[in-house]
């Protein structure tokens, strides 16, 4: 079918990419009715959905229904019908975007570069461009870089150490050899003529030699110390770009919180809850930012979720442990709790190892009700706490005094409470001193009123006398209609 199209000029580069965004979003919006699809059929109409985006009706480039229809060997009326199936399973949504064009179009390029490598065994240069931008090479580039500064930080913090060890040492050499105990005696010297003569001259020279010497030695400590401030400087820039390369974000990992957590229950999830204090966390930072930049391949979305500024969630979920990982497929929610690395977390979804994990049971899922009561208490323990801190720090109110006003308060609710419930429950179930006290005020009330009690054995005699004259037998009631004749 696509070389037939393509024979009579109908699909265009550009047309093919655009169906195959088409294609792709079908795939990720709608699961189920891209697999209902007939593969020939979702091709024709994606490429007829393309040409008319792409084109417009007065253009010759574009192609009206009945010359698919005559091509693709679909009647018009099919082909129509496959256009309106196509467009209410996409939600009418084909406005296109440039950055989801070219991502169809890098992921197309990555896979003609691979293919062509694999055929011919070599690699031009545009094959190798290409190839290189792959983002798994960009990782492998990454950790490469990555130990290299490790590396070079060890060996700075090295120098430095032997550097300042050698400056100790020779100032201390130094001061050493200005002592006169290393001064040569004059009595020795046979140069000269007279002792007075001979101190003289050694005095001015130990003057020369020792300002020659203590200049030398200004000069060489200033420019160790410079060369060791240069140093330094290297070493905290070095340290803070190894620091900012860890805590990189990807681009594809979403972030939760109160209002679009409900999200998940459609489609599949991998969500980390996470704290910025927790040590584990930062250490698992790493690989789940480069999880997250193979979620578009796995056809996954990867999330994580504040604990300090979602107390709601992490008491949905029963957070009790960080970090903690959550499978999500369809509303169905697994924990997680395999080996941490990214490579782990790939085989995890590509071999669907979730289904060997029971999925939680309905008493725990994070949308019931009684999870929904447990997240409304995380958050009043978060606001109690939140007071505390705004009392003991803004209005300065000592520590003892906001404990005893949350004590206080918590005992009289408490207090309140129960009452409430004694006299729900004394109403709805009452004791048997107040069962016994019912009924004698119903007997009381029986004997205040002897006529009411006449008349109510008055109407039930004349009751029981109708019902037994309506028991006759047929045949008695004519005897005494003979009887009256």
């Amino acid at each position: 079918m696509a070389d037939k199209l393509g024979y009579h000029g109908y699909v265009s580069p550009c047309n093919m990419l655009t169906a195959l965004v088409y294609i792709i979003r079908l795939k990720e919006s709608n699961e189920s009715e891209f697999f209902a699809f007939n593969p020939t059929e979702l091709f024709v109409s994606s490429l007829v959905l393309a040409t008319k985006y792409l084109n417009d009706g007065t253009l010759q480039e574009f192609v009206w229904n009945d010359e698919w229809a005559s091509v693709s060997g679909f009647g018009l009326s099919k082909l129509n019908e496959l256009e309106l199936r196509l467009l209410n399973s996409l939600g009418w949504d084909v406005s296109i975007q440039s950055g989801d064009f070219e991502a169809v179009l890098t992921q197309l390029e990555k896979y003609v570069a691979s293919e062509m490598a694999h055929q011919n065994g070599i690699m031009s240069y545009n094959e190798l461009y290409i190839l290189s931008n792959v983002q798994e090479f960009n990782n492998i580039l990454l950790c490469l870089l990555t130990l290299l500064l490790k590396f070079l930080v060890v060996l700075l913090a090295l120098y430095l150490a032997l550097l300042a060890g050698l400056i100790t040492l020779d100032m201390a050499v130094s001061r050493k050899l200005d002592l006169p105990a290393r001064t040569p005696s004059p009595a020795f010297h046979p140069s000269f003529s007279s002792p007075m003569q001979a101190g003289l001259s050694v005095d001015v020279s130990l003057r020369r030699t020792s300002s020659a010497h203590n200049h030398f030695d200004l000069q060489h400590i200033s420019s160790s110390v410079s060369m060791a401030r240069t140093l330094l400087f290297l070493l905290v820039i070095f340290i803070c770009f190894e620091c900012s390369v860890g805590a990189l974000k990807s681009k594809n990992l979403l972030n939760l919180h109160e209002e679009n957590w409900r999200n998940i229950l459609s489609g599949e999830w991998m969500i980390e809850f996470h704290a910025p204090w927790c040590p584990a966390c930062k250490d698992l930072q790493k690989s789940w930012n480069s999880f997250a930049d193979w979620s578009r391949d796995l056809n996954i979305n990867v999330a994580d979720i504040d604990v300090t500024t979602n107390p709601g969630l992490s008491g949905r979920f029963l957070v009790t442990a960080l970090p903690t990982i959550y499978h999500v497929k369809d509303g169905v929610f697994r924990l997680y709790t395999g080996p941490r690395d990214k490579n782990d977390f790939i085989s995890f979804i590509e071999d669907k190892r979730w289904t060997s994990i029971d999925p939680l049971p309905s008493y725990k899922h994070p949308d019931s009700a009684q999870m929904g009561v447990v997240a409304v208490f995380f958050k009043l323990s978060m606001a109690v706490r939140d007071l505390h801190g705004h009392m003991v720090e803004k209005v300065g109110v000592p520590s003892w005094a906001s404990y005893a006003f949350f004590a206080t308060v918590t005992l009289a609710l408490g207090c309140v409470l129960g009452f409430i419930i004694v006299c729900i429950i004394d109403y709805v179930f009452p004791t048997g001193a107040n069962a016994k006290k019912l009924k004698e005020a119903e007997r009381r009330k029986e004997q205040s009123n002897p006529k009411q009690k006449a008349k109510d054995a008055a109407e039930k005699a004349n009751v029981q006398k109708e019902s037994s004259e309506e028991k006759k037998s047929p045949n008695a009631k004519k005897s005494d209609s003979k009887k009256t004749k």
